[in-house]
């Protein structure tokens, strides 16, 4: 069953359309505040997979809505969050790709007869029709209806960010760091950008998630104070 459509179509739109909101002719730009853009992430999340679960219900079947995606906690996101709450997903999921497994839908989906199953990823995902135009299904309906985002990601400041000499040092500690406790960093990971999700590449333990947490503090200062729009601009999860 394809669960990841919701999350990735919303990521982009979401990140952005929470980061700013659009302002009156004349005035100063708001603040940027990356913890409220991930607060209205999560929430403009929710009611995305509640309208899922509202669209599946009218075409018969039930589905529960899922949390926020388990990216945010192991992705190049996760540097903006809050470290107690990504501490405290990790001590239970590790790096997150065990926690798909564990969504309820797919035990209702796979409870289902196979002609009932095949409806069920129909209403859910949508094909294409006999002409190869794309028919979305639920997941596709709630993230069309998301507003778009205000402004386009910012290529100049995402280069920014991966060149900023501060971070790239900052960066080669992270990497020292998870050398030291005996994890294999490649020297082409060794950078902003690629570093925050180096480890979730081949280790998935809590263990392991816990201490590029660890590792990574330095780091995630400089990014989250001096980089924290860029990141939310051009990360595509």
């Amino acid at each position: 069953m394809r669960r990841s459509t919701i999350a990735t179509a919303l990521t982009g739109s979401l990140l952005l359309a929470g980061c700013a909101a659009p302002q009156p002719a004349g005035s100063p730009p708001a603040p940027f505040d990356p913890g409220k853009a991930i607060s209205d992430l999560r929430t403009r999340q929710a009611q995305a997979e509640q309208a899922v679960a509202d669209c599946m219900a009218g075409q018969g079947f039930d589905y529960r809505p899922a949390p926020p995606d388990e990216q945010l906690f192991s992705g190049r996101v996760s540097v903006l969050l809050p470290t107690d709450d990504v501490r405290a997903f990790r001590r239970r999921h590790g790096f997150g790709a065990g926690t798909r497994t564990a969504n309820p839908n797919n035990a209702i989906r796979a409870a289902l007869p196979p002609p009932r199953r095949a409806a069920y990823d129909q209403a859910l995902s949508g094909t294409p029709d006999a002409s190869g135009n794309p028919s979305f299904g639920c997941q596709g309906q709630a993230a069309a209806a998301q507003p778009p985002p205000p402004a386009e990601p910012d290529p100049a400041a995402y280069a920014a960010f991966q060149t900023d000499p501060q971070l790239i040092d900052a960066a080669h500690t992270y990497a020292t760091c998870l050398r030291t406790h005996g994890y294999r960093i490649a020297p082409a990971d060794e950078q902003p950008g690629r570093i925050e999700i180096a480890l979730s590449q081949h280790e998935q333990g809590v263990k392991a998630a816990l201490t590029d947490l660890d590792c990574r503090t330095g780091y995630a200062i400089i990014a989250r104070t001096q980089h924290a729009r860029a990141i939310l601009w051009n990360d595509g999860f």
